[in-house]
């Protein structure tokens, strides 16, 4: 029996064999060069997907479904997809403001100024300054929604202090015009 190497269906059952060993690294690799070939299908794309998902390597994959081609045949790629998460947009914003994503039913993970992706799981405050929040929506099967990216500037809350204006008393007449009911 001969087998096409570039098959697709190949491809995925030799990649599931390698990761089946413990294999990875081949398996990732078999799957990227099946990507590089100009008639690649979708499958191959979300098998890569979800294995960087199951590394913890949300941005890679995220960075490969939003290079996969705007063609028809992608479109299935696009559907199965969860909603991007929708955050406060880029601005200004006073300490204590409750930055809240959400994406439906897909749990989020989110990064705070570059640091580890992190499931949310209550709204974040963020302390006085500049911050760069990422966030993004992940489906049941691992598979990752677009990244959304919003830079902060944080204004730390001023203290209540509202100057004490004293009011003149009133005038004797003015006081006679008062009249208790």
């Amino acid at each position: 029996m001969e087998v096409n190497p570039y098959d697709t269906g190949t491809r995925l059952a030799l990649a599931q064999l390698y990761q089946a060993q413990d294999q990875l690294i081949a398996s990732q690799q078999l799957l990227r060069e099946g990507i590089s070939h100009y008639d690649a299908g979708p499958e191959l794309y979300l098998a890569l997907a979800e294995s960087y998902t199951g590394q913890g390597r949300l941005e890679d994959a995220c960075a490969l479904l939003d290079s996969a081609p705007e063609s028809y045949r992608f479109q299935s790629l696009v559907r199965l997809r969860p909603k991007t998460p929708a955050i406060s947009p880029s601005g200004e914003y006073s300490q204590g403001h409750p930055f809240s994503p959400k994406s439906g039913t897909n749990p989020i993970w989110f990064r705070l100024d570059g640091g580890d992706w992190i499931l949310y799981e209550q709204p974040l405050r963020l302390d006085p300054g500049e911050h760069t929040l990422e966030a993004l929506a992940l489906s049941p099967e691992g598979i990752p929604s677009s990244k959304v990216k919003c830079r902060y500037h944080i204004q730390p809350v001023q203290p209540a202090s509202a100057p004490i204006k004293r009011l003149p008393a009133p005038s004797r007449s003015q006081a006679n015009q008062i009249q208790p009911q």
